[in-house]
């Protein structure tokens, strides 16, 4: 896996500082950066070449969207 990978960090929960709760939500990331926060599906469908990470037992809690 180089630097430059796209991931997209799946939990049951997503809780965003600035939004509601998201129900199987993730968050992609890049190089240390939010890239978007939002539905599993949708992210998917957004970042189709993400590399995926579930974590199953867990609530996400992302800061601010860089």
């Amino acid at each position: 896996m180089n630097g430059d990978s796209i991931r997209l960090h799946c939990a049951p929960w997503v809780v965003p500082v600035c939004r509601s709760p998201i129900k199987d939500g993730g968050v992609v990331t890049a190089q240390g950066t939010i890239l978007a926060v939002g539905e599993r599906q949708e992210l998917l469908r957004r970042y189709p070449q993400a590399e995926c990470k579930d974590y199953p037992a867990s609530v996400l809690t992302p800061a601010l969207i860089n």
